[in-house]
């Protein structure tokens, strides 16, 4: 669900930040050898008071998704970490505090939208009373599919690869494990308007590969969330066109 999550595309998606008082805050964004670097030169009183954030990320209620990222810190310190709106009063949705030290460490943790759905929400990375450079990669955030406490097996992004994204022409879909049941993936807007439908209730299999030309499509540049279902599973992933 996050676009660019390894910043191998540099800041692309990327790049919104925040000062809460840009006249005593200052710090600097830069992707060195494939891993964002935010240098605070002038730190706030408090983490939100400069934050790195990727907009236009999805929560649908009820749902549970899978946070995780790397981190650490020139001048070690806490940082926090939250979803939030992305319009009206910004109002947090979720929001937990790490411990950053100079040693880079693995953060995965899970939240669910306890609220109705928002499809224009945020994820921040609070960093405001750091000195010095703070070492952020593999973001990464996961829709967990989850009936009766237990998390459904084959809609999944570890089953399911979508490749390149992001695209600007032909894209496949790729099922490493996947009972065979009629399979329909389309595309939506973020804002949840139905844009094109790829492919209609198609029985695939595990190892198969599908192929789709969005200019055929007429699927113009954007992000979209691109929907694959069958049954009663649902995978959602952010998709860009450029």
């Amino acid at each position: 669900m996050i676009v660019n999550g390894d910043f191998s595309n540099e800041l692309n998606s990327w790049g919104a930040l925040y000062f809460y008082s840009p006249t005593t805050t200052a710090a600097t964004i830069s992707v060195t050898d494939g891993i964002f670097v935010a240098d605070i030169t002038k730190p706030g009183t408090a983490n939100w008071h400069i934050c790195e954030q990727q907009l236009n990320v999805p929560l649908i209620q009820n749902m549970t998704y899978k946070i995780t990222f790397d981190a650490w810190a020139d001048n070690p310190n806490t940082m926090d970490v939250s979803l939030s709106k992305n319009y009206g009063d910004y109002g947090t949705y979720y929001s937990t505090v790490k411990s950053i030290t100079k040693v880079k460490q693995t953060f995965s943790y899970t939240v669910k939208m306890a609220q109705a759905t928002d499809l224009n929400c945020r994820l921040g990375f609070g960093f405001g009373q750091f000195v010095g450079k703070v070492y952020i990669d593999n973001v990464s955030m996961q829709k967990m599919d989850v009936t009766d406490s237990e998390t459904l097996t084959d809609l999944t992004s570890q089953n399911i690869r979508v490749f390149p994204n992001p695209a600007s022409g032909v894209i496949e879909i790729s099922f490493a494990a996947m009972q065979e049941h009629p399979v329909t993936i389309e595309l939506y807007s973020l804002q949840g308007q139905f844009v094109s439908r790829l492919l209609d209730n198609k029985s695939l299999t595990s190892g198969q590969v599908v192929h789709f030309n969005l200019n055929e499509h007429q699927v113009g540049k954007g992000i979209y969330l691109l929907r694959i279902s069958s049954k009663d599973k649902t995978f959602t992933q952010k998709l860009l066109v450029n």
